[in-house]
């Protein structure tokens, strides 16, 4: 087994993973790919195209676009023997990596490789976001499970599932997502940290009530302003919560 220390080393320069099978012998399960920038950069520059036509109000046009996107994904890596995962970064390339030793006993596929650089699992949460936007929920569902396939970790991929199953009034499903979203937003860009919280902290507030639980939600709104005293939505939230609780 490769000390843990040397594990990041190893990854930024794309050297494999060695881990220790269960009869003791070592061998290579996972190692992480970089990307072929200028490639990635032209599908990065289709994708953000993509999205930004569909939030303008042209979800149905922004479909076929970003499906030809992932098809290109899919015939570089196919399905099979490999399992596939995403990255953003280093952080994240050797928790996949580690997750990997897991995921692959009794899977049936005999390695897995991160990419890093892509937009593959990107393309998946726009099309879920565009389908939502259809309200095609199953569909939307489908995409962002496989976009989650991809990168497990991704708090952003987490929340928009998540609300697929509040348009549905899953409760259940909507906070076991919001709460995995937080839980993982370590793994978000810096940048977007503080912003990734509060949204995943408030779709648990907005489950909260919904269920008519208002003293866990208050509880969870006020920690939003705690972690950003100008979150209006979070204020919102509370006087809405006032207002429910007037004789």
């Amino acid at each position: 087994m490769i000390a843990a220390t040397l594990l990041p080393l190893l990854l930024a320069v794309g050297a494999p993973v060695v881990t220790t099978a269960v009869d003791g012998k070592e061998t290579i399960t996972a190692s992480v790919v970089a990307a072929d920038e200028d490639k990635e950069a032209a599908r990065w520059k289709r994708i953000n195209e993509i999205h930004a036509r569909s939030r303008s109000g042209h979800p149905a046009e922004a479909l076929p676009q970003v499906e030809a996107l992932i098809a290109e994904y899919e015939a570089q890596y196919p399905p099979g023997s490999v399992r596939w995962y995403v990255a953003r970064d280093i952080a994240e390339s050797l928790a996949y990596s580690l997750l990997a030793t897991r995921e692959l006993e009794g899977s049936g596929q005999a390695s897995a490789r991160v990419l890093t650089g892509v937009a593959w699992a990107d393309a998946y949460f726009v099309k879920g976001w565009a389908l939502l936007e259809l309200r095609r929920t199953d569909e939307a569902r489908a995409a962002l499970d496989r976009a989650l396939q991809l990168a497990p970790y991704s708090s952003e991929y987490l929340i928009e599932r998540a609300e697929v199953a509040k348009i549905e009034r899953k409760w259940d499903e909507a906070m076991r997502d919001y709460v995995a979203a937080a839980d993982f937003v370590a793994f978000s860009p810096e940048r977007d940290r503080k912003g990734v919280q509060a949204q995943a902290m408030r779709g648990q507030a907005f489950v909260h009530i919904e269920r008519g639980d208002l003293d866990a939600a208050e509880e969870i709104l006020e920690a939003c302003l705690k972690l950003d005293a100008s979150d209006a939505r979070a204020k919102e939230e509370l006087a809405y919560i006032a207002k429910l609780r007037k004789p």
